[in-house]
Protein backbone atom coordinates (compact mmCIF):
# COMPACT_ATOMS: atom_id res chain seq x y z
CA UNK A 1 0.00 0.00 0.00
CA UNK A 2 1.02 3.23 -0.31
CA UNK A 3 1.09 6.02 2.48
CA UNK A 4 0.10 9.92 1.51
CA UNK A 5 2.85 12.36 2.07
CA UNK A 6 0.50 14.46 4.13
CA UNK A 7 0.52 11.49 7.25
CA UNK A 8 3.88 11.39 7.34
CA UNK A 9 6.45 13.94 9.94
CA UNK A 10 10.21 14.09 8.41
CA UNK A 11 12.46 12.51 10.49
CA UNK A 12 14.83 14.33 13.37
CA UNK A 13 17.85 15.82 12.65
CA UNK A 14 20.51 13.71 13.60
CA UNK A 15 21.95 16.38 15.43
CA UNK A 16 18.45 16.51 18.13
CA UNK A 17 19.08 13.09 18.37
CA UNK A 18 22.87 12.92 19.21
CA UNK A 19 22.17 15.44 22.07
CA UNK A 20 18.62 13.54 23.23
CA UNK A 21 21.12 10.40 23.64
CA UNK A 22 24.17 12.75 25.07
CA UNK A 23 21.68 13.82 27.39
CA UNK A 24 20.03 10.31 28.41
CA UNK A 25 23.56 9.32 29.10
CA UNK A 26 24.53 11.99 31.23
CA UNK A 27 21.57 11.99 33.42
CA UNK A 28 22.83 8.99 35.02
CA UNK A 29 19.82 6.82 34.29
CA UNK A 30 22.51 4.20 32.89
CA UNK A 31 24.35 4.29 36.73
CA UNK A 32 21.33 3.88 38.45
CA UNK A 33 20.19 0.57 36.70
CA UNK A 34 24.10 -0.95 36.83
CA UNK A 35 23.66 -0.33 40.77
CA UNK A 36 20.26 -1.79 40.49
CA UNK A 37 21.56 -5.14 38.30
CA UNK A 38 24.43 -5.11 41.27
CA UNK A 39 22.32 -5.10 44.46
CA UNK A 40 20.06 -8.04 42.49
CA UNK A 41 23.59 -9.93 41.75
CA UNK A 42 24.93 -9.36 45.61
CA UNK A 43 20.92 -10.57 47.04
CA UNK A 44 21.00 -13.89 44.71
CA UNK A 45 23.10 -16.80 46.20
CA UNK A 46 26.10 -17.43 44.70
CA UNK A 47 25.38 -21.13 43.41
CA UNK A 48 22.53 -20.98 40.85
CA UNK A 49 21.12 -24.32 42.05
CA UNK A 50 19.96 -22.69 45.14
CA UNK A 51 18.00 -20.20 43.00
CA UNK A 52 16.29 -22.22 40.47
CA UNK A 53 15.39 -24.03 43.86
CA UNK A 54 13.84 -21.20 45.57
CA UNK A 55 12.34 -20.13 42.53
CA UNK A 56 10.63 -23.03 42.13
CA UNK A 57 9.14 -23.26 45.35
CA UNK A 58 7.84 -19.36 45.17
CA UNK A 59 6.68 -21.31 41.66
CA UNK A 60 4.53 -24.04 43.87
CA UNK A 61 3.69 -21.84 46.37
CA UNK A 62 1.69 -19.18 44.36
CA UNK A 63 0.53 -22.39 41.93
CA UNK A 64 -1.30 -23.49 45.66
CA UNK A 65 -2.32 -20.37 46.65
CA UNK A 66 -3.81 -20.18 42.90
CA UNK A 67 -5.79 -23.35 42.81
CA UNK A 68 -6.79 -22.91 46.30
CA UNK A 69 -8.09 -19.16 45.95
CA UNK A 70 -11.59 -20.23 47.50
CA UNK A 71 -10.04 -21.29 50.76
CA UNK A 72 -8.19 -17.98 50.77
CA UNK A 73 -11.47 -16.24 49.99
CA UNK A 74 -13.01 -17.78 53.12
CA UNK A 75 -10.05 -17.13 55.22
CA UNK A 76 -10.67 -13.63 54.31
CA UNK A 77 -14.47 -13.17 54.62
CA UNK A 78 -13.77 -15.37 58.56
CA UNK A 79 -11.52 -12.20 59.65
CA UNK A 80 -14.08 -10.38 57.94
CA UNK A 81 -16.66 -11.22 59.97
CA UNK A 82 -14.01 -11.69 62.98
CA UNK A 83 -13.29 -8.07 63.07
CA UNK A 84 -17.09 -7.07 62.05
CA UNK A 85 -18.04 -9.44 65.39
CA UNK A 86 -15.06 -7.42 67.45
CA UNK A 87 -16.40 -4.09 66.50
CA UNK A 88 -20.05 -4.78 67.16
CA UNK A 89 -19.30 -6.33 70.70
CA UNK A 90 -16.59 -3.28 71.08
CA UNK A 91 -18.37 -1.96 74.68
CA UNK A 92 -17.64 -5.57 75.69
CA UNK A 93 -13.81 -5.94 74.81
CA UNK A 94 -13.23 -2.03 76.60
CA UNK A 95 -15.05 -3.89 79.92
CA UNK A 96 -12.44 -6.53 79.50
CA UNK A 97 -9.43 -4.05 79.73
CA UNK A 98 -11.39 -1.81 82.74
CA UNK A 99 -10.12 -2.39 86.17
CA UNK A 100 -12.88 -4.98 87.12
CA UNK A 101 -12.56 -6.81 83.68
CA UNK A 102 -8.71 -6.93 84.44
CA UNK A 103 -9.52 -8.16 88.37
CA UNK A 104 -11.96 -10.81 86.67
CA UNK A 105 -8.72 -12.20 84.37
CA UNK A 106 -6.95 -11.89 87.15
CA UNK A 107 -9.15 -14.24 89.11
CA UNK A 108 -9.30 -16.69 86.18
CA UNK A 109 -5.14 -16.84 86.27
CA UNK A 110 -5.49 -18.12 89.64
CA UNK A 111 -7.91 -20.47 88.96
CA UNK A 112 -5.78 -21.76 85.80
CA UNK A 113 -3.07 -22.04 88.20
CA UNK A 114 -4.62 -24.00 90.63
CA UNK A 115 -5.76 -26.23 87.73
CA UNK A 116 -2.69 -26.64 86.19
CA UNK A 117 -1.13 -27.89 89.18
CA UNK A 118 -3.83 -30.46 89.66
CA UNK A 119 -4.26 -31.91 86.34
CA UNK A 120 -0.41 -32.96 86.16
CA UNK A 121 -0.64 -34.96 89.44
CA UNK A 122 -3.89 -37.03 88.01
CA UNK A 123 -1.83 -37.79 84.96
CA UNK A 124 0.07 -36.69 82.23
CA UNK A 125 -1.89 -34.86 79.50
CA UNK A 126 0.41 -36.17 76.91
CA UNK A 127 0.87 -39.92 77.89
CA UNK A 128 -2.30 -40.70 79.59
CA UNK A 129 -4.55 -37.58 79.22
CA UNK A 130 -7.29 -39.23 77.00
CA UNK A 131 -9.75 -39.09 79.99
CA UNK A 132 -9.99 -34.99 79.52
CA UNK A 133 -11.27 -35.72 76.26
CA UNK A 134 -14.79 -37.11 77.99
CA UNK A 135 -14.40 -34.52 80.91
CA UNK A 136 -14.03 -31.34 78.65
CA UNK A 137 -17.17 -32.42 77.28
CA UNK A 138 -19.12 -33.27 79.84
CA UNK A 139 -17.99 -30.07 81.39
CA UNK A 140 -18.98 -28.15 78.10
CA UNK A 141 -22.31 -29.90 78.46
CA UNK A 142 -22.73 -28.78 81.88
CA UNK A 143 -21.62 -25.27 81.17
CA UNK A 144 -24.06 -25.16 78.45
CA UNK A 145 -27.43 -26.48 80.60
CA UNK A 146 -26.25 -24.05 83.08
CA UNK A 147 -26.56 -21.58 80.53
CA UNK A 148 -29.60 -22.44 78.99
CA UNK A 149 -31.11 -22.52 82.53
CA UNK A 150 -30.30 -19.02 83.12
CA UNK A 151 -31.73 -17.98 80.03
CA UNK A 152 -34.80 -19.60 80.99
CA UNK A 153 -35.10 -18.60 84.33
CA UNK A 154 -34.62 -14.85 83.13
CA UNK A 155 -36.99 -15.20 80.88
CA UNK A 156 -39.46 -16.90 82.58
CA UNK A 157 -39.48 -17.58 86.50
CA UNK A 158 -37.25 -14.30 87.58
CA UNK A 159 -40.89 -12.08 86.65
CA UNK A 160 -42.73 -14.42 88.36
CA UNK A 161 -40.29 -14.71 91.95
CA UNK A 162 -39.84 -10.86 91.12
CA UNK A 163 -43.46 -10.00 91.73
CA UNK A 164 -44.32 -12.74 94.44
CA UNK A 165 -41.45 -10.98 96.89
CA UNK A 166 -42.01 -7.38 95.66
CA UNK A 167 -45.71 -7.03 96.38
CA UNK A 168 -46.29 -10.14 98.72
CA UNK A 169 -43.91 -10.99 100.82
CA UNK A 170 -41.57 -7.51 100.94
CA UNK A 171 -44.38 -5.21 101.78
CA UNK A 172 -46.16 -7.75 104.63
CA UNK A 173 -42.57 -8.45 105.89
CA UNK A 174 -42.46 -3.92 106.60
CA UNK A 175 -45.66 -3.40 107.58
CA UNK A 176 -46.86 -6.23 109.03
CA UNK A 177 -50.55 -6.26 109.36
CA UNK A 178 -53.56 -8.87 108.78
CA UNK A 179 -57.08 -8.70 107.48
CA UNK A 180 -59.79 -10.03 109.54
CA UNK A 181 -62.76 -10.88 107.28
CA UNK A 182 -65.00 -13.25 109.90
CA UNK A 183 -64.27 -15.42 112.71
CA UNK A 184 -67.24 -18.29 113.39
CA UNK A 185 -66.64 -19.70 117.08
CA UNK A 186 -67.44 -23.26 118.01
CA UNK A 187 -71.01 -22.75 118.35
CA UNK A 188 -71.28 -20.82 114.77
CA UNK A 189 -71.54 -17.39 116.55
CA UNK A 190 -70.10 -14.84 114.39
CA UNK A 191 -67.11 -13.09 116.71
CA UNK A 192 -65.62 -10.70 114.38
CA UNK A 193 -68.19 -7.79 115.67
CA UNK A 194 -66.19 -8.13 119.37
CA UNK A 195 -62.75 -6.72 118.50
CA UNK A 196 -61.39 -7.30 122.28
CA UNK A 197 -62.73 -10.87 121.87
CA UNK A 198 -60.96 -11.64 118.77
CA UNK A 199 -57.55 -10.04 119.55
CA UNK A 200 -57.58 -11.99 122.79
CA UNK A 201 -58.00 -15.60 120.75
CA UNK A 202 -55.22 -14.29 118.49
CA UNK A 203 -53.13 -14.08 121.59
CA UNK A 204 -52.61 -9.80 120.95
CA UNK A 205 -54.27 -9.39 124.49
CA UNK A 206 -54.85 -11.13 127.66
Amino acid sequence: GRIPMAQTTSPPQLEDTIANLANFVGSGSIQRVQNTIIGLNRVTPPDRGELRQMVTRVATDLSDVANNIDVVDKWLEGAAGTADVMNRNLSSFSFWFSPTGMRGWDRATQVGVYVGTLLPSIGSVYSSGFWLVPMLNSTAKAMGAVQQTKWAFEGEEYEAWHKLFTNNFLPVDKYPAINITSIVGPDGRELSGNVQDVLRILGATP
